[in-house]
């Protein structure tokens, strides 16, 4: 058999028969359900040797639970850098040190939770707290979530108050939120009511800023612009200028519309270009005219009502 030429098809035992082989297995690459095995005995051979009294099953269950959580199935790398770690640092798993891999520290985690007192937990290099290291220092010093959140707080480079970092300046200068949002560069003129200030996001074209943005469930589910008054009260989200008014369904996007007695209903929005206001020079074609009308498209694509505007809008 060559190198590159396969072996059994998927699910057919491995060559020692242990394990069943993925599709497109290649003799080359070896069973990895064997591999694995073999590095998880390595890693139980050296745990019953450095921790006097601990049994070869005890130590078979504090490592697969290092790796229980995790989503792929190959974790002899994982176990081959605990037993490297562990013969550079015979003990490692009592030191405490800052510099304990992750899986060390889930190692030592669950040996405490079999009642082996002698193993230690990394203590954090900020703090000097025992815990689980998640977080690391740019000099590779695991430090614990606290700390990591505090060196998130310096002093703004216009402030000077000491708070979370938001963005730097180009010259490396921290920036905090409040100078961020009020920095002149960052305040655009809203496409709805022209005030000035942060723009929150852009709807079809048309930039809203944080004076006229609504979530997707505060808009009236007829004009799309309003703020909704009566979100539950008539089964639809609609605002106080809808809510008692008939309503019928857009024939371009199959939302809900005022009712029109002189031509096909269209909603507000694909009139005003979804997000426009009257009178308002920000107003665009709504993307939603470009298509069919509703009575040409299929039944599967209709949308009606608070669904279709979540699905537009969300």
């Amino acid at each position: 058999m060559s190198r590159r030429q396969r072996g059994a098809g998927a699910g057919d035992p491995c060559p020692a028969g242990l394990h069943p082989l993925p599709a497109g297995w290649v003799a080359s690459q070896g069973c990895r359900g064997c591999l694995n095995d073999q590095a998880l005995a390595d890693v139980v051979a050296l745990l019953v040797t450095v921790l006097t009294g601990l049994g070869e099953e005890q130590a078979r269950l504090a490592v697969s639970a290092v790796t229980a959580g995790g989503s792929r199935s190959w974790h002899a790398r994982r176990y081959r850098q605990i037993i490297a770690y562990l013969a550079e640092h015979p003990d490692g798993l009592a030191s405490g040190a800052s510099t304990t891999p992750v899986d060390v520290a889930r190692l030592i985690t669950e040996l405490r939770r079999l009642g082996r007192a002698e193993v230690v937990d990394p203590r954090c290099a900020d703090c000097g707290r025992p815990c689980f290291p998640r977080q690391h220092r740019p000099d590779g010093l695991r430090i614990c979530v606290t700390c990591a959140g505090r060196r998130r707080y310096t002093a703004c480079g216009r402030c000077g108050h000491v708070r979370p970092v938001c963005r730097r300046l180009p010259d490396g200068a921290p920036l905090c939120q409040p100078c961020h949002r009020a920095d002149p560069a960052n305040r655009q003129t809203c496409g709805r009511c022209g005030a000035q200030g942060p723009i929150r996001v852009t709807l079809y074209g048309v930039r809203i800023g944080d004076c006229c943005y609504l979530k997707p469930h505060e808009r009236c589910s007829v004009c799309g612009l309003g703020r909704v008054v009566s979100p539950y009260a008539s089964g639809k989200a609609t605002c106080a200028g809808c809510a008692t008014q008939p309503r019928d369904v857009c024939v371009h996007c199959g939302l809900d519309a005022p009712v029109d007695d002189h031509g096909e209903p269209t909603c507000l929005r694909c009139q005003a270009g979804a997000t426009g206001r009257a009178g308002s020079a920000a107003w665009q074609q709504c993307p939603a005219t470009a298509t069919a009308p509703r009575s040409a498209q299929p039944a599967s694509s209709r949308h009606h009502g608070s669904a279709a505007a979540a699905a537009v809008y969300g």
